[in-house]
């Protein structure tokens, strides 16, 4: 069985950090996994479109932001929600805070600015009444703050390890 790992970009939950205005650290907030529907990035474009007299166009990439969507809909128990409120909260007050998301805690290093953007949240009940075993419906959608040119995929097979533990297809190698 070969080593080779067949994903990108990480695959543990998502974090989010939190600071202040002046950006001092105030807490990290690390969700649990998403569900069947997952953490899917997405890249946004920003494009400036000119409508020429012959009828053509000329089009000008600027970048593309980035959208991550998280998706809690089949279900989230009471902790994991009770953070998500919590995040909302920082959100609703971005002229006092920074929020940065870390989409999967394994590459720690990719961090980005992000602003709340859900047009609306969804709040249901699993079933079960009292015995319901979490929330459902909950899907949270962020975007970059900047513009940006490169997706910067990892690719783990490329990353070098130094004193770390690495994930391989086979489980985790420690390299320490």
């Amino acid at each position: 069985m070969s080593d080779t790992i067949k994903y990108i970009n990480g695959y543990k939950s998502p974090a989010f950090r939190i600071f202040d205005i002046n950006y001092n650290f105030i807490e990290k907030i690390s969700l649990r996994l998403c569900d069947k529907d997952g953490l899917i990035e997405e890249a946004v474009y920003a494009r400036r479109t000119k409508s020429l007299f012959n009828y053509k166009r000329k089009i000008r990439q600027l970048g593309f932001y980035r959208r991550f969507t998280l998706s809690y809909a089949s279900g989230s128990d009471a902790t994991n929600s009770k953070k998500i409120e919590k995040i909302h909260n920082y959100s609703m007050a971005d002229e006092l805070y920074i929020i940065e998301i870390i989409p999967r805690s394994d590459y720690e290093y990719r961090h980005y600015k992000v602003a709340f953007m859900n047009e609306s949240l969804k709040l249901g009940i699993k079933r079960g009444g009292a015995n319901a075993r979490g929330n459902k419906g909950l899907v949270l959608i962020f975007e970059t703050l900047e513009l940006e040119k490169d997706l910067q995929w990892i690719n783990p097979n490329e990353v070098q390890y130094f004193g770390y533990t690495m994930p391989t297809a086979s489980g985790v190698l420690q390299t320490s």
